[in-house]
């Protein structure tokens, strides 16, 4: 018989560029470092909701818009949530007691071996495959950039991390936010050029070599996120076989007060 996460993941592999988050959650996470909250049911007449997910309380749903809405009565989310996957009927739930601030809609692109086309162009620039010593360089280059971002030392070596240097030093990076064996699928991100550098090429270089990695390792289905406003990096990706499969929303969800207090002015 399976067990209900086993009924879970083949429910999310029907939307695989929408779910690799959670998918890969399940993987690489005890289910004792987040909550889940589900109700199951034929595809898509099902919800899923995880929360409390590392220290930024994650947040990330999934399924139809009347089992998440089931769930959401019945659960209490934290005050503040660092939300990371919701369509637009999720969002709708959850601004009826929550207000989403610093949000992004985005594209989900997805590859597969099949349609991926790879970049051959030529660079004067040094690329190389980032390995695990390099962790403190990639965080450094990132944060001069003003992001922070959190390496996870074993997607190094389940997934793949490329790195342009000129002289050196690191001006672009690419590399591989989660992976799902099981479902032979992973999510890439970070993708970072130095602003000096824009415009040559580099980032689609990089990209290409991430993804063409992947695939060798028996990975099926490829996705990444793009802001929609964002059309040259939505052109670099389409360039490489990536299509549109959905739409998603992330951003900063902060809960409501249940009362309006007003400033009584004597």
């Amino acid at each position: 018989m399976k067990s209900d996460f086993e009924k879970l993941r083949l429910l999310l592999e029907n939307d695989i560029a929408y779910s690799i988050y959670i998918l890969g959650i399940f993987e690489h996470y005890p289910n004792n470092q987040y909550k889940l909250n589900y109700l199951l049911g034929e595809y898509p007449n099902f919800g899923l909701i995880i929360s409390e997910c590392t220290d930024n309380n994650y947040l990330l749903l999934a399924g139809s818009k009347s089992k998440i809405g089931q769930i959401i009565k019945n659960i209490k989310l934290p005050k503040k949530n660092q939300l990371i996957s919701a369509n637009i009927d999720h969002l709708k739930i959850l601004k009826k007691s929550n207000r989403l601030v610093k949000y992004s809609e985005q594209y989900r692109m997805m590859v597969t071996a099949e349609n991926f086309k790879t970049d051959t162009s030529k660079h004067r620039f040094q690329i190389k495959q980032m390995i695990p010593k390099d962790i403190d360089i990639m965080k450094n280059f990132y944060l001069s950039a003003g992001h922070k971002i959190n390496f996870d030392q074993e997607l190094i070596y389940k997934g793949a991390f490329y790195g342009a240097f000129n002289n050196n030093n690191l001006i672009a990076c690419a590399g591989t936010h989660m992976i799902a064996e099981k479902s032979q699928c992973a999510a890439i991100g970070n993708i970072l050029t130095n602003f000096n550098y824009r415009g040559l090429g580099i980032a689609k270089r990089l990209t290409s070599l991430v993804t063409k990695k992947l695939l060798e390792k028996n990975i099926s289905k490829i996705t990444l996120s793009v802001d929609i406003e964002n059309s040259i990096a939505y052109n670099i990706y389409d360039k490489l076989g990536y299509k549109i499969v959905t739409k998603n929303f992330e951003g900063h969800l902060k809960k409501q007060s249940r009362f309006n207090f007003s400033k009584i002015l004597n």
